[in-house]
């Protein structure tokens, strides 16, 4: 208790309602937002303020900023949507698909191995999203199974 992860989430980012938050990483964290203009569920990813102020700011600023432009130009089934980019207070922020599933890591360590068929089933789309990326010039350099949604009918994103 009392810790930098006991703090609540803010209410809005952007015009963007914030209902929860869905994981946090090293550099920064993704919530489960609403996007009430058009009624859509979105995740929307910011960056960790002690970053963009920290001594390194503008560069990890600017590493976000090309994450988003990246993102955008790649549009494909198996890779998550930019619907929007934007700052708040001075953070940048990325409004994204909202994609529900599972991280492969917590479908594996939950439920075991995956068949054969399955594990062949979702290499192949995040091969072909990988692609596509690379046909737009974008290399992810962080493939691994946190990064990988699987839905309940086991499409990847």
């Amino acid at each position: 208790m009392g810790t930098s992860d006991d703090v609540l989430p803010p209410s809005m980012i952007g015009r963007y309602r914030i209902d929860g938050e869905l994981g946090r990483g090293a550099m920064g964290t993704v919530y489960l937002g609403h996007d009430n203009t058009i009624d859509r569920a979105v995740a929307i990813k910011t960056i960790n303020r002690e970053l963009a102020e920290g001594k390194q700011g503008l560069a990890w600023v600017e590493r976000f900023h090309r994450e988003v432009r990246a993102a955008g130009r790649c549009v494909h089934p198996n890779i998550v949507t930019v619907f929007d980019y934007g700052e708040d207070d001075g953070l940048p922020f990325i409004v994204m698909e909202r994609v529900d599933g599972t991280a492969l890591r917590e479908v594996v360590r939950d439920r075991g191995a995956l068949t054969p068929g399955n594990a062949t089933a979702i290499v192949e789309q995040v091969l072909f999203a990988l692609g596509h990326a690379h046909g737009q010039g974008v290399v992810h350099r962080d493939i691994k199974p946190a990064n990988i949604m699987v839905t309940e009918d086991g499409h990847a994103k």
